[in-house]
């Protein structure tokens, strides 16, 4: 099951290191770098301390795991891209939109003046003190 395992990755261009030494107390300290090669996709190194016994029953299982989460985060990274392209492609289209509504050409609104109060004929006075009058303005 372990070269299963590592078969699964090496597949996809992935090479994987193991690096084995004594970590004390009768326990051993198994390191796993793997090489984005082909694939292109880095990958997270692991380090696996325990004894030899328990190494034997389960780092099959404990790689298993680990290809299945790193193919996992792969994927998700892949899938992070595509929307990525897809938010810039959206982006460009509405800017391109954006930018053709305010080209020279198209008929935009000019301001409009307001016609003066009767009575108020050439009365550029700004209203009541301290309110300014409001000019339409539309685009």
């Amino acid at each position: 099951m372990l070269f299963q395992n590592l078969h699964h990755l090496a597949t996809k261009g992935v090479a994987i290191t193991l690096k084995v030494t004594d970590a004390g107390a009768g326990k051993l300290e198994v390191n796993v770098f793997p090489d984005a090669g082909k694939s292109g996709t880095p990958l997270l190194a692991k380090s696996f301390v325990a004894t030899p016994t328990e190494l034997d029953a389960d780092f099959a299982s404990v790689i298993s795991e680990y290809c299945t989460v790193n193919g996992t985060l792969k994927e998700q990274l892949e899938g992070i891209q595509e929307q990525a392209a897809a938010a810039v492609a959206q982006a460009k289209d509405k800017s391109a939109a954006a930018s053709n509504k305010s080209k020279p050409g198209k008929s935009t609104p000019a301001l409009q003046e307001e016609e003066p109060a009767e009575g108020g004929e050439g009365n550029d006075s700004p209203g009541p003190a301290g309110e300014s009058q409001q000019v339409p303005f539309t685009l």
